[in-house]
């Protein structure tokens, strides 16, 4: 009888340590799970993470400050916008106001005379794209607009990019973010 209940005592305090470690492990996770979501909710006041393949840099640091030149600025796009369709686009700004951007009848794009790209005609899918121009009259051989206040012109670093050598000049107030390269 005695051993019999020495091994009935065994057998239960197994299962209260079973129990415990249970307690542990779900304490564990109720407390990182806490700590990755309070993280993962402040993220995204400092951090703009770019996923898509027009930028260099694929992770910046939000800045409260006007866009400078160089900077990167995220652009929230229309839903109606047949390439972007809605989604939030992270650019280089390559001009900035009072700044002097030319476009040349082939479609080459500098400013204050430094290249800055060339548009294409069709998409990487092969879909007809129009390329922004300041021009009056299309056929002439360049035209030069200085960059209005309030306005950016912004590039992605890919010739595929969907940028303001489509979409124009962006302006102040259709800027949500504001940011600076950190990897």
């Amino acid at each position: 009888m005695k051993r019999y209940l020495l091994k009935q005592l065994a057998l239960i305090r197994r299962g209260i340590s079973k129990v415990t470690s249970s307690k542990k492990r779900l304490a564990y996770f109720i407390i990182t799970f806490g700590i990755l979501a309070f993280i993962g909710s402040i993220i995204p006041s400092f951090i703009v993470i770019s996923y898509g393949g027009s930028i260099n840099h694929h992770v910046l640091w939000k800045v409260s400050r006007d866009p400078l030149l160089n900077d990167y600025i995220s652009i929230a796009t229309s839903p109606s916008d047949p390439f972007a369709k809605g989604a939030t686009i992270t650019k280089q700004v390559v001009c900035t106001p009072g700044m002097k951007l030319t476009v040349t009848k082939n479609k080459e794009y500098y400013c204050d005379g430094q290249f800055i790209g060339k548009a294409k005609d069709k998409s990487k899918t092969g879909k007809e794209v129009e390329n922004y121009t300041p021009c009056i009259n299309r056929n002439q051989e360049a035209c030069e607009i200085i960059i209005p206040d309030g306005c950016y012109f912004a590039v992605g670093h890919s010739p595929d990019s969907y940028d303001s050598r489509y979409i124009g000049l962006i302006k102040k107030e259709d800027i949500v973010a504001v940011s600076v390269p950190v990897w």
